[in-house]
Order: C-alpha cells, then structure tokens, then sequence
C-alpha cells in the first residue's frame, strides 16, 4: 500500500498528490453524492455475502444440518388450541300435573262461569316438534276419545248460523291440578296435524312442558276409540261428518238440514273407511 506522508514534513508533498486527484474528480463526476457512497458499501456487503456462502458450501456441501427441536415453554401439553367444548343442550323443561280433569257437556256453564276472565295463551305448532305436531289430528282425536272419553264441545253443540267464517270440530276442556284452565282443541278439522292447547297466559312460558304433560296419556298409549263430529269446511261451504269407525277414518258430506244444534251425530254402518296414512274421502280433495 502506497504511504502519502509518515510525517509532518511530508504533509505538503501529499497534498500535492491528493488535491489534484480530487479535483479531477469533481470536474468528471462532480461532487460526490452520499447516494454513490451507499451504493458502495451495499455492493461490499454483497460481495462478502457471496463470499461466506462460498465458504460456507465449500465446508458442509449445499444441505444444512438440521437442528433439534427447540422446547419453548408453554401452560399446555400442545401449541394446538384447545378443542371446543360438546355442546350441552339445557334440560327439557317440565310441568307437574297431578291432576287434570275432563269438564263435561253439562259442565259447561260452570267452566266458563269460573273461568270467564282469563287470559288464554295458545300453542300451535311449536318449534320443537313433536307427535303432538306431526300427528294427524283425526288421529289424535280418536285417542283423546280413549283416553278422555267425548269432547266437552262440539260443532253440534253450538248455536249455527246460515254464514259462517269458522267453526271448531272440538274442544277438550280440563281443570289441572284444581285451579289451572286448559282447553286441546282441533287446528282445521280431519285434514291438519297435531292439536292447540290454550292455557292461562300466567304459564305463557311454560307452555311447551304443560301442553306435554297435560297430553301425556295420549303421548304414551296408541289406544283409539270410534268418534263422529260434524266438521264445516269453511274454504268449499260443505258440512261433512268425520270420525273413526273402528277400522279407518272417514269424511263424508252432509246436508245443512242435517246438522241440529244440541244433537250430536252417531256412528252407522254406512261410512267410508281409510287406512291412517290415506286422505280422507271427500270432494274436496287436499294433500297431507
């Protein structure tokens, strides 16, 4: 390496050399700019990069060794998140009946004398279904027949009229556990499923648990008994007789004239049987 000066005497001498060298520089390229100094300094980094590389390969060959695993401390057996938690549906909410009693045709009076005031909550169809919901509902009623013997109304029972808009096939009222009003009545006759239940709108939200275990002799036995309601399909204005023989389930039109208020029809040997899953006979024909 060439030395410009070692002393002080030789100051003047190197100055010679360097000052006309850095004004060659500065007349060809100009000043010098820091943008050309980074420029330097990056193309040495690179070019020591490349060298160790070099280095490197030459020492252990193009694959590196593999390291062992490092343990990093953690709460946990896993670095995974914890799986989710099963779903926990709530328990099924209850009712406890110790008592339902049938309110009968000459009942009546006293039922709606006692009960006349209250405020009716009603369930449908409910969210949650059940064969109280899929069950057809001539079905149903042949087994509240069984169970509960003759509907506290009926069509029959009621004072009609020449215009109608809607009339109930039936209603089931009980007293439960001696102080709670409850009426299971029909949703659209033969061609619907399942049953409403109207209580006191005090059991609004338990309405699911007490529909369940007021019907709950229904829900438990298959037993059915032979029935017949008149039944006014409001859609064609036709009066029809409806029930279960026994065997099957029929329908079958009737004349006005023939519907009495307060005299409720009977079972003859003159009805249409169908089978449980079949349509009623009718003339207006409907699907399930």
């Amino acid at each position: 390496m060439f030395r410009f000066f070692s002393s002080h005497a030789d100051r003047p001498v190197a100055w010679q050399v360097v000052l006309p060298a850095m004004l060659v520089a500065v007349v060809i390229g100009g000043a010098p700019r820091a943008a050309d100094g980074q420029g330097l300094i990056d193309r040495y980094l690179h070019a020591r990069f490349l060298a160790e590389a070099r280095q490197l390969l030459d020492a252990h060959g193009p694959a590196a060794t593999a390291l062992a695993p490092a343990r990093l401390p953690t709460t946990a057996d896993s670095l995974l998140p914890p799986p989710p938690k099963p779903d926990v549906e709530d328990p099924e909410p209850t009712f406890e009946i110790t008592e339902r009693r049938v309110v009968q045709r000459l009942e009546r009076s006293w039922f709606q004398n006692t009960f006349g005031d209250t405020k009716w909550a009603f369930l449908g169809n409910s969210s949650f279904l059940s064969p109280l919901d899929t069950t057809f509902t001539r079905r149903l009623r042949a087994q509240l027949e069984a169970q509960f013997g003759p509907p506290t109304l009926t069509l029959a029972d009621l004072e009609l009229n020449d215009e109608v808009d809607d009339y109930i096939q039936f209603e089931y009222w009980f007293v439960v556990n001696d102080s709670i009003p409850a009426i299971v009545m029909d949703v659209h006759g033969p061609y619907d499923r399942g049953v409403i239940v109207a209580t006191d709108r005090a059991y609004r939200a338990e309405l699911n648990a007490f529909r369940k275990a007021l019907l709950e002799p229904v829900l438990e036995s298959s037993v059915r008994e032979p029935y017949v309601d008149y039944f006014y399909d409001v859609e064609v204005a036709r009066w029809y007789r409806t029930g279960f023989d026994g065997d099957g389930y029929f329908i079958e039109p009737v004349r006005r004239r023939q519907v009495v208020s307060g005299r409720r029809p009977w079972l003859n040997n003159e009805v249409q049987a169908a089978g449980d899953q079949a349509a009623p006979t009718s003339t207006n024909q409907r699907s399930q």
